[in-house]
């Protein structure tokens, strides 16, 4: 897909409507762009503007948006100087409500959450990780199940108002069967922890919960009991990963588009033959990872499971970090210093290119054992 013919003139509005929300609810603030505090009051508007609401079914209150429209979205957000953790806390928001939520929840759960995450008026969380592995357990008593666990590094825990507890509900052949419940803020024995440092990616709010003799109904539970892992947490982080491309290529807008400011302000007069082939070999980058972060959204869009898919964001990780790389040696060739903003972009940009960097490799190995023995049969 090239992306000037996969951008509809739908998505096309999206990219000026968030434009316009800039202009209008954010001149004059440094708060929506701030990496010391999460700007509540621009989270509202997001709200009220249909942003938070974006790919979020009509008839729970959303736009209705496609997969490919969040990418282009996230893109135009950042590439417009707005924080790559606002950014994170957006897809995240949206990743849920679209994926885990319209994806798993029955009448009742999407009633009840959705429609107030589609109108910006709440937020979830999810609260998967742990050191060391999943040890929270739940336990079966009558029509409840009493929660016991610690949770770390939950984006978006402190805005929260319900949290996707992922909890031990059983082993079976020697592996731990998880569950997924949803879990309300201010349940009884559920505690937030203080808020984590997560430095480049600031002002994203996130934290830890303790749960302490945790009940919660059995009605809580959001999906099949004891195949949370196989249905929701690897596909959840797929496309995870793919709303985030938006929100990565954007910053690499970004980049260029300072860098640029950066030599021409520094009264260099032409670009030396070398700076021009390694700009023009950094916009050729941009574009190949502007093409595959759009095809991946289209698969999604697809709805269907395509084996090329973790391979397409294998390859934007992959082409990611080499423009970061390349972008660095340019940087340092033309001479120019680097900008606080510069820095702030560029570390944050890598922090979100090496999340969960571990898992591809063992898909990758896994693969090309597959095409050897493949191979091997003929």
């Amino acid at each position: 897909m090239i992306p000037e013919l996969t951008e509809s003139k739908d998505i096309a509005e999206l990219r000026a409507k968030i434009a316009g929300l800039i202009k209008n609810e954010a001149a004059g603030r440094s708060s929506a762009s701030s990496r010391s505090s999460f700007p509540l009051e621009f989270w509202h508007s997001m709200g009220r503007t249909g942003l938070l609401g974006l790919s979020i079914p009509k008839e729970y209150g959303g736009g209705g948006g496609s997969h490919l429209s969040v990418v282009a979205v996230g893109e135009e957000f950042v590439r417009q100087g707005f924080s790559l953790g606002l950014a994170l806390s957006w897809v995240v928001h949206l990743g849920i409500a679209r994926f885990m939520l319209l994806g798993f929840g029955n009448e009742n759960q999407l009633e009840k959450y959705l429609v107030k995450m589609a109108g910006g008026k709440e937020t979830a969380a999810i609260a998967y990780g742990e050191p060391g592995g999943i040890r929270t357990w739940a336990r079966r008593e009558g029509d409840s199940y009493i929660l016991n666990g610690e949770k770390n590094f939950i984006t978006n825990g402190p805005l929260a108002g319900v949290y996707l507890v992922f909890a031990v509900t059983g082993q079976r052949d020697d592996r731990k069967r998880l569950t997924v419940f949803l879990v309300p803020q201010g349940t009884r024995g559920l505690v937030l922890t203080e808020p984590f440092d997560v430095n480049y990616l600031s002002p994203s709010p996130h934290c830890g919960l303790k749960l302490e003799n945790c009940a919660v109904p059995c009605s809580c539970i959001l999906g099949e009991e004891g195949r949370a892992h196989e249905d929701m947490n690897k596909p959840w982080r797929e496309q995870e990963d793919t709303y985030m491309t938006g929100v990565i290529l954007g910053g690499m807008d970004r980049q260029l588009t300072i860098l640029a400011g950066l030599i021409r302000d520094s009264k260099v007069s032409d670009l030396s033959d070398e700076q021009a082939r390694d700009l023009g070999q950094l916009q050729a980058l941009f574009y190949t990872l502007r093409v595959i972060a759009y095809e991946a959204a289209g698969l999604l869009d697809c709805g269907k499971s395509y084996p090329e898919f973790p391979f397409l964001l294998a390859s934007f990780r992959s082409l990611g970090l080499q423009f970061q790389t390349l972008y660095q040696d340019l940087l340092q060739k033309s001479g120019v210093e680097e900008s606080p903003e510069l820095a702030w972009l560029t570390g944050g940009i890598r922090a979100l290119l090496n999340i969960a960097k571990n898992i591809m490799p063992a898909k990758q190995k896994k693969l090309g054992r597959e095409v050897f023995n493949k191979i091997r049969g003929r």
